[in-house]
């Protein structure tokens, strides 16, 4: 859903097609995933990606109880590597508004188990989010609160993640990786050995 450089405005759109197999006929289907990015900000962009990678991980940590995740931005930051600045508060807020801006339409990309069939869907990643500055020594004086910045995941995503197609990504190295093209391999490579298949 990202791209590895930033596009022109007219470029707002991305899209794949492919050949799907249904899983019990044996049925070969036209698949097709198309992306269109925020009106304003565009497609997201590698920051974004590693940023959703870091909201997984916390979503992970959190036992995907619940599509609503409570985090501190310091923490994102921390988790991203990047140095507390304007600047990084400022690409951490255009991050979350990309996630949530883009748009997602597929067809013949989502395998119902329920149905025995695949769906046509449209979905965004994020839903809601609310970013909010944690307020000094807030943490020592009350542990049992909930950080203040929140994000809910779409309930296409979040259907999916509690439905097990979620890979176990080693996110640390992922991030750890230091190129945009470095870390979209690993993932692809990651997607290519997802369950069993080389």
């Amino acid at each position: 859903f990202a791209v590895l450089w930033q596009k022109e405005p007219s470029e707002n759109i991305m899209s794949v097609e492919w050949d799907a197999r249904h899983p019990e006929t044996g049925r070969i289907l036209p698949a097709s995933w198309s992306v269109a990015g925020h009106a304003e900000h565009g497609l997201p962009m590698p920051t974004d990606e590693r940023v959703y990678l870091v909201l997984l991980e916390l979503t992970h940590e959190a036992g995907f109880k619940s599509p609503e995740v409570h985090f501190s931005r310091y923490d994102v930051m921390q988790r991203l590597g990047w140095q507390p600045s304007t600047k990084s508060y400022a690409m951490l807020r255009t991050a979350f508004i990309r996630l949530q801006g883009v748009n997602i339409n597929t067809v013949n990309a989502f395998w119902d188990p329920k149905t025995k069939s695949y769906s046509d869907t449209g979905f965004n990643i994020i839903a809601e989010y609310s970013l909010h500055a944690e307020p000094p020594g807030r943490k020592s004086k009350v542990q049992s609160e909930l950080p203040l910045s929140w994000f809910k995941w779409s309930d296409v995503m979040f259907s999916s993640f509690q439905s097990g197609y979620i890979r176990s990504l080693d996110i640390k190295f992922a991030l750890s990786l230091k190129g945009d093209i470095a870390l979209r391999l690993y993932r692809y490579l990651d997607k290519k050995t997802f369950g069993g298949r080389e």
